[in-house]
């Protein structure tokens, strides 16, 4: 009977607790819609939340999340804004105004190191620091689409130095080709191309000018959109060594003993009929087609070879006749 009677008193007991409302005298603190308030907003004004935190100053509504008085986590709006943010600071804050990462109410854009994001997600760095994704040893594969357009990805880099914040400074952007068997449209290659702004009059994209490509088999074009080469330079290149590995043999099998050097009036007929020496291409073709910079320079050592044999033959019949008018 004891036991029973020990039981209906605590299930009353808890009842009792569970239906009343805990209110402070000043400030409110409401167990049940968990309303904690000085502004004055009533409970049954709390935005369908569970817990509602106010506060009427511009100081910011925030959580404070602190260990032994050392830096303490906010978590809550901005000082003097609606943007919520999460952010540190120290014991003796009075308001909230360092956030580290930022979710403007207007639009939803996400800041990090920025309290005021003006793109999806505006990452501010400083002292070389920026985006890291992965690391050396990760496995697999991760994928990043960024751009704000349908079917284009790309990275914009805007305000650097002495630019306008939102001027387009320079973009590297992701080049869809469509491939299609049989008609029917296949899976899409890719490559990238890379533009920067010579003009810099406007905030837009009509200055970019694309300087460099790669194509989806690896093609490089440095001032062309269609290299046909694995590097394609339109313009001048500059370089203090240039080393060029060769697929045919180095020309010195003219001087091997069966090589047959053409006779010096069949070189002069040749010449007087084609306007250029016998195995290299005339103008038309190198305008044409270009040249072979390893293969020409092999086929002008192969001239120089050839012409130092004639030079050795006319210098042994200069000698023969030497001898023979003694």
């Amino acid at each position: 009977m004891k036991k029973i009677l020990y039981i209906t008193l605590m299930l009353g007991l808890l009842c009792t607790v569970n239906a009343q409302v805990f209110k402070t005298s000043g400030d409110q603190a409401v167990i049940g819609r968990m309303l904690i308030t000085p502004s004055g907003i009533p409970s049954d004004n709390a935005y369908n939340g569970n817990l509602v935190i106010t506060k009427p100053a511009s100081s910011g509504q925030y959580i404070n999340l602190i260990r032994q008085g050392i830096i303490p986590w906010s978590i809550g709006t901005v000082y003097n804004s609606s943007t919520f943010g999460i952010g540190t600071g120290t014991s003796s804050d009075a308001s909230f105004t360092s956030p580290l990462f930022t979710i403007d109410p207007n639009g939803g854009k996400i800041g990090i190191g920025t309290p005021t994001p003006t793109s999806k997600l505006h990452v501010a760095a400083v002292s070389g620091e920026g985006i890291r994704i992965g690391k050396i040893g990760d496995t697999g594969n991760l994928t990043v689409p960024i751009g704000a357009l349908s079917a284009q990805y790309n990275i914009d880099f805007t305000g650097y130095r002495d630019m306008s914040v939102d001027q387009i400074g320079a973009r590297i952007s992701a080049l869809r080709f469509n491939c299609y068997q049989n008609n029917v449209s296949a899976v899409q290659k890719t490559g990238l191309a890379f533009y920067t702004n010579p003009i810099g009059t406007n905030t837009g994209t009509t200055d970019l000018i694309e300087r460099m490509c790669i194509t989806p088999e690896g093609r490089i074009g440095i001032g062309t959109p269609a290299p046909d080469q694995m590097l394609t330079v339109k313009g001048k290149i500059h370089a203090e060594e240039v080393i060029i590995d060769l697929s045919i043999p180095l020309a010195d099998f003219v001087f091997h003993p069966s090589y047959n050097l053409m006779p010096l009036s069949q070189v002069e007929q040749f010449v007087k009929t084609n306007s250029h020496l016998p195995e290299i291409p005339s103008a038309t073709e190198v305008s044409k087609n270009g040249m072979n910079m390893g293969e020409m320079q092999n086929k002008l050592l192969q001239k120089i070879e050839e012409l130092t044999l004639y030079m050795i033959e006319q210098q042994k019949r200069i000698e023969q006749l030497e001898k023979n008018q003694k």
